[in-house]
């Protein structure tokens, strides 16, 4: 009987530091499996952000071998988000996207020094007519935006180059595509993401910085010299008529006309014959009077279009192909060595694209 009492009570004892013991070392267990389940779910979140970035490489990487033939084939808002990147790459900042439906004909929105740029993006089979430009344009004041542009995989038509130019809106055409995107593939997979704009900017919040875009001083003040009277009244009275009651951008206009007079007095093309080159500013003045700034423009086209003429030379299209093909584009387009270049240009690739067939 002593006995059984005796195992009795070391029997509760055993169970008494059992239940104690287990007591003390509950929380080491619970702080335990807290520590475990948060090193599971570091590991987890590492796992998902690792696939996440491997993912935009990818994207990334993919970005940087599009081709501009590769773009003859996009839709037009991968088009627009390509472009995007493109700016971003070219130094413009705060690079905006616009939502798809009711843009106002501005695409993508972009800042670069003291502009803010209204962008209509057109991707085309063809040539890009005046709506384009016009689109950039009628924009701007909606996005508060002080400059247009109109970048494109096709080019403009003469007439609407022109009234790019007469309403100052900058083209990015096929060839300075491809340089950008030249520029874009050997940088490497490393921009930045492009953001969407959810809404336009308020008017209210206008960039001060357009100001700069204005003379600060009005047309009557300007002193210009090298100008006669009648020069300047005939340019004063042409902005009137196309901006009236638009007293601000009749002062910059007038002053980019005066500018523009100015350099065309001294302007000069080596590498381009004198009475060449002569036919060539007969024709600005007489296509655009009054109109310097546009003259000018025409010109420095001019010029830069002849001396890409001469200098083309074409491996895979045989030589006297492309004889024929320079002589009859300046046989249609005498002097206008813009449209002759172009011409030519789809004349090779027409020649190349035939070849092609099999």
């Amino acid at each position: 009987m002593l006995f059984k009492k005796t195992s009795n009570r070391f029997r509760a004892n055993l169970t008494h530091q059992a239940v104690q013991t287990m007591g003390s070392t509950a929380p080491i267990v619970e702080v335990l499996v807290t520590f475990l389940f948060l090193i599971a779910a570091i590991l987890f979140l590492f796992a998902k952000l690792l696939a996440k970035e491997r993912k935009r490489a990818a994207q990334e990487a993919r970005l940087h071998a599009i081709e501009l033939s590769d773009i003859d084939n996009m839709d037009g808002l991968s088009f627009e988000h390509y472009v995007a990147n493109l700016l971003q790459h070219e130094g413009f900042t705060q690079v905006e996207v616009t939502k798809g439906s009711g843009d106002f004909g501005v695409d993508v929105i972009a800042s670069k020094g003291s502009y803010r740029y209204a962008i209509q993006v057109k991707r085309t089979s063809g040539a890009v007519s005046r709506r384009a430009v016009s689109d950039a344009v009628a924009g701007k004041s909606h996005y508060s935006c002080n400059a247009a542009m109109v970048v494109t995989n096709g080019y403009l038509s003469r007439q609407s180059k022109e009234f790019a130019c007469s309403v100052r809106c900058e083209i990015i055409d096929r060839d300075i595509l491809a340089e950008w995107i030249m520029r874009f593939q050997a940088s490497g997979p490393n921009q930045p993401t492009v953001r969407r704009a959810a809404e336009p900017m308020s008017l209210l919040q206008q960039d001060p910085v357009s100001e700069s875009r204005l003379p600060s001083q009005q047309p009557e003040d300007l002193n210009p010299s090298g100008i006669s009277s009648e020069v300047l009244t005939s340019i004063k009275a042409q902005t009137a008529a196309d901006h009236p009651s638009d007293f601000s951008t009749q002062a910059y206009v007038v002053k980019e006309q005066i500018e523009a007079f100015n350099k065309l007095g001294r302007f000069r093309a080596p590498g381009m014959p004198k009475e060449v080159l002569s036919k060539v500013l007969e024709k600005a003045a007489q296509d655009h009077p009054v109109n310097y700034s546009t003259q000018l423009y025409v010109i420095e086209d001019q010029v830069q279009s002849y001396l890409e003429l001469a200098r083309l030379s074409v491996q895979d299209v045989p030589a006297e192909t492309l004889a024929a093909i320079k002589e009859e584009a300046a046989g249609d387009h005498q002097y206008d060595f813009s449209t002759q270049l172009y011409v030519v240009k789809d004349q090779i690739e027409s020649f190349r694209a035939l070849g092609r067939l099999k």
